[in-house]
């Protein structure tokens, strides 16, 4: 246990009441203000602002709650929380965000919380879960695309020292999707923000994952999907799914409703083509910026001795994973390292769907305090990192654990998992041909 956390041990109630309170009128910081700060026992169920949620989760563990409004430019401005917990190792935690929303993440912060983090997240510069606040404020999209991460994480470091005493000593990030594309633009323009960032399923290259998005909505039949012959209803896309399974399951050696390599299938959509008059169950003929976040010069991350955490599910729907194959490539061709093993590894999950759940093994610490099912660096990415940075032990493998319980060992790209007879196994080893940003060897 570190002095900081003894302190925070030998605290008595009422000190650490008044400490925490003493925040709300006492702590004034450059362009910041402080809306409340309160103690809030393990247990209790918070009220949030905004129009995402009525209340956040329950609270795992006692803690100091910030909450605080960042006036980023005469238009603009961020809402963000800083939950404190009793015990603290020195560390920082900020947490993404998803899709467009607007949300302060509270499953995260109580999830850094409870691992001891003082942990920060905020509204990214928006309320609510879309884009239309972003009509005519340039800074609210720049907040959106790159600043709230900064400034939540600016003045959750400043709390934090104004609470416990003392400065952090390190600091993290952890996020998803829109939050993985955050971490990732965090590194490329703050490098110096965070020690270690952990980011999934990242939405890089931002502006054409929603190119992508809405010509293969048009495709499928969107706006029109009632009238259009295109569309491909859920249960249809159910039958897709199982043809998909059955031409291409046991490619990795093993049939285990997981296709460990979507890349090696080459799915045959022909036979599910409808025949004999059946319309029903099958396969109609025909068949119809700064914000982008796609740069590969880590450079000044890398030579900081920043470390990078990301994964991707293999069954994502949403993003698909061959893009952060394409994110990897690119910063090995840019920086001119066949591998990035010393300060950048990418775990791909077989059987995971867009950052969470799924058939596969896909819980490892990634998201909230149910997704810690082993409270060790080993199957927890958030810990792998602070390993990494803090001891120089950098994750080989990431363990993850299905819901029934079962785990699997995930391998860092460009390794491949290969079953063996037994079990999955990792093959290859960590260098690699320099890529286009296609895939393509050149």
């Amino acid at each position: 246990m570190t002095f900081t956390a003894l302190l925070a041990h030998c605290q008595p109630q009422d000190a650490r009441t008044s400490a925490c309170k003493a925040l709300e009128t006492q702590l004034h910081l450059e362009n910041t203000t402080i809306l409340s700060a309160a103690r809030v026992s393990a247990g209790t169920n918070v009220s949030a602002r905004g129009s995402c949620e009525v209340y956040a989760s329950v609270v795992s563990t006692p803690i100091c709650r910030v909450e605080f409004v960042i006036n980023t430019t005469s238009t603009s401005a961020v809402y963000a929380e800083a939950w404190l917990p009793d015990t603290w190792y020195g560390r920082v935690l900020s947490v993404g965000n998803g899709g467009l929303a607007g949300c302060v993440y509270y499953i995260n912060l109580d999830y850094g919380a409870s691992l001891h983090f003082a942990t920060v997240s905020s509204n990214n510069g928006h309320d609510g879960t879309d884009g239309k606040p972003f009509f005519n404020n340039p800074e609210v999209i720049n907040d959106f695309a790159f600043r709230a991460i900064h400034v939540q994480t600016v003045i959750g470091k400043q709390i934090a020292e104004a609470y416990y005493g003392q400065p952090h000593h390190r600091s993290y990030y952890l996020g998803c999707s829109t939050g993985g594309r955050q971490g990732t633009q965090a590194a490329l323009k703050y490098p110096e923000d965070f020690d270690g960032i952990v980011a999934g399923a990242p939405a890089t290259d931002w502006n054409h994952l929603l190119g992508w998005s809405a010509m293969l909505a048009r495709y499928i039949g969107m706006p029109h999907a009632s009238t259009s012959p295109s569309f491909i209803s859920p249960a249809l896309w159910n039958v897709i799914a199982a043809e998909i399974l059955k031409q291409c399951d046991a490619l990795d050696g093993v049939e285990d409703g997981i296709i460990t390599e979507p890349d090696a299938c080459e799915f045959r959509p022909e036979a599910i083509l409808c025949a004999g008059g059946t319309t029903e169950g099958c396969l109609l003929v025909p068949n119809p910026g700064g914000i982008s976040t796609f740069s590969g010069n880590l450079s000044k991350f890398r030579d900081r001795g920043g470390k990078f955490l990301t994964y991707h599910g293999r069954r994502d729907e949403l993003i698909p994973s061959g893009n952060s194959k394409r994110m990897y490539n690119m910063i090995s061709k840019t920086l001119g390292m066949p591998s990035l093993d010393t300060f950048y590894r990418l775990f791909l999950v077989p059987g995971m769907n867009h950052c969470i759940t799924g058939p596969g093994a896909g819980n490892f610490g990634q998201r909230g305090v149910v997704s810690n099912v082993v409270n060790a660096s080993t199957h927890n990415v958030l810990l792998a990192v602070v390993d990494w940075v803090e001891t120089g032990v950098p994750p080989d493998t990431v363990v993850g654990t299905a819901d029934d319980g079962t785990q699997r060992e995930h391998c860092r790209y460009p390794q491949r998992s290969v079953w063996n007879g037994e079990a999955f196994v990792c093959q290859g080893n960590a260098a690699v041909l320099f890529l286009d940003t296609s895939g393509q060897s050149r």
